[in-house]
């Protein structure tokens, strides 16, 4: 039976489409969050600047927590993938080994006359 917890992160993963990030050099970027946004100044020239300058500093906080919970979620699949690509290639080099070994052993079986 499969267990309900795995079969629905496998749901998940291939409803993700599987689009990951990007690693270069040792470095992580998001394929998909768009662009980091820029950084704002609070304008302290008169009172009417500076109000309107906490406008986009509001905007800019949303903007940010925004990108970066696009971020965690990626990596998050990522991670994901990466574990389901390497356990995927770790149960076939068993299987394989174990295809191997039962080989050998049936011949030797026939070979030995056991």
């Amino acid at each position: 039976m499969i267990k309900p917890v795995f079969f629905l992160s496998m749901i998940f993963l291939a409803a993700a489409g599987a689009q990951a990030g990007n690693l270069a050099n040792g470095a992580w970027s998001s394929a998909r969050c768009g662009a980091k946004p820029a950084a704002v100044t609070v304008d302290q020239r008169n009172p009417d600047a500076y109000n309107k300058s906490l406008d986009k500093v509001t905007a800019y906080q949303k903007d940010t927590n925004t990108y970066l919970d696009c971020l965690v979620a990626e990596g998050n699949l990522d991670i994901q993938l990466i574990s389901k690509a390497i356990t995927d290639e770790q149960l076939a080099a068993r299987a394989a080994r174990d295809k191997i070994l039962a080989d050998v052993k049936a011949a030797n079986q026939k070979f030995d006359g056991k």
